[in-house]
C-alpha cells in the first residue's frame, strides 16, 4: 500500500512540475484509479474523477468517489445528483 500511495505522489510530483515549466501546460491534468493485489488484500489508490468498483456475481459496487468540483458539491448538499449531471 505503501508504494502504490508513493507511486502516485511521485506522478502527481511530476505532472506538476511539468505543469509549471510551461504556462501552455497548467490546466492540463490527468486521473488515476491503480489496484495493487498483494497477500489476498486489495489496495485501492486514485486521483481525480475516475473510480474504482468492485464487480461480483454482476453487481457493482463503487468503491471509491471522484475528487472533482460536482462532487463535492453534492457531498455539500450545495446541488443534487442530477444537478451534477447536468454541469
Amino acid at each position: 500500500a505503501a508504494a502504490l500511495a508513493a507511486a502516485l505522489r511521485t506522478a502527481h510530483d511530476r505532472i506538476r512540475a511539468w505543469q509549471l515549466e510551461d504556462a501552455g501546460n497548467r490546466n492540463s491534468g490527468t486521473t488515476v484509479v491503480a489496484a495493487l493485489v498483494c497477500e489476498g488484500r486489495v489496495h485501492v489508490a486514485w486521483a481525480g474523477d475516475s473510480m474504482a468498483y468492485l464487480v461480483r456475481a454482476g453487481t457493482e459496487k463503487r468503491l471509491t468517489r471522484p475528487h472533482d468540483l460536482r462532487h463535492a458539491l453534492v457531498e455539500a448538499g450545495t446541488i443534487t445528483e442530477v444537478e451534477a449531471n447536468d454541469m
